[in-house]
């Protein structure tokens, strides 16, 4: 099996068990409060989110980032057109730039209409090659429905936190019906797991944040041909962010940033192989 293929089907794989992890923690806070029915709750609550997409207007998130469409004669609206089409995406995807001094580029939207915001300093102080990078990143994002997966497990998450914080108040208010029937233990053992739930929902959270990131990496090495690209791209980002300076960042995203550590994902690009150019791929016609 290619090297990337298998790297796509663990990713996969994990994405899988830590969305599922975050379906059972909902479950059994649910059945902490509702008992046995309550264990329904965390699928039932899955399905639903994955059916009825909530689809809040991207303009009124790029009104609040004041971005503005990037001309279409710029070269980086040239090379987001064609990764577009190269990554098949058929929903109506638009590239944005921001004023904010950032260095920084995301995307935001849902699987209808979506927008890459790139920071105005990406535009700036990066090469075409570095900025290629960045948007086959992004749109792998895009491609991947990312932006909907992500905002499902925000959703849980939060439902779970929610769910816990009512479990410890209810377990205060009953604790002296608890030392009347002998079971004050059953109850404190109840108020420690819902005070754990929220840090282990977030850390689910955040290990598959950082899971997609990593899905697209890889989607933008398989687009461009060559990581070389977005490891120039990200090696830039880790000098002008000043990362490299404070190792316990670093540290702190191991657990709970919503980003892999450059470092990492530099590492993971490099052990990708590069695999043949078509005839028609973006880079003979970029570079």
């Amino acid at each position: 099996m290619h090297l990337i293929d298998r790297n796509r089907d663990e990713i996969a794989l994990e994405s899988t068990l830590l969305m599922g992890g975050l379906v059972a923690m909902l479950s059994a806070a649910a059945g902490l409060i509702f008992g046995v029915e309550g264990l329904l709750f965390g699928p039932l609550t899955l399905l639903m989110f994955w059916l009825v997409e909530a689809k809040v207007p991207i303009s009124w998130v790029l009104r609040a980032h004041r971005a503005l469409p990037v001309p279409a004669d710029h070269p980086a609206a040239r090379m987001f057109a064609g990764i577009c089409r190269r990554a098949g995406i058929d929903s109506d995807a638009r590239l944005y730039y921001a004023p904010s001094r950032n260095f920084n580029a995301y995307t935001i939207g849902h699987s209808a209409e979506s927008a890459v915001v790139l920071n105005t300093p990406i535009l700036e102080y990066f090469t075409d090659e570095e900025i290629a990078g960045i948007l086959a990143h992004e749109l792998s994002h895009v491609a991947n429905r990312d932006t909907r997966f992500m905002a499902i497990a925000a959703s849980i998450a939060t439902m779970i936190s929610q769910i816990s914080f009512i479990l410890i108040i209810t377990c205060l208010i009953t604790l002296p019906i608890a030392f009347a029937q002998g079971a004050v233990l059953s109850y404190l053992g109840m108020i420690v797991i819902a005070l754990f739930m929220p840090t282990v929902a977030m850390f689910l959270q955040a290990k598959l944040s950082r899971t997609r990131e990593f899905a697209a990496d890889l989607g933008a090495t398989e687009l461009l041909g060559d990581p070389g690209y977005l490891i120039s791209a990200l090696l830039k980002l880790e000098q002008y962010s000043g990362a490299f300076l404070l190792p316990w960042i670093r540290r702190g995203q191991d657990y709970f940033g919503t980003h892999p550590n450059t470092i990492e994902r530099i590492e993971r690009l490099k052990s990708l192989q590069t695999p043949h150019y078509p005839s028609d791929h973006p880079r003979a016609r970029w570079f």
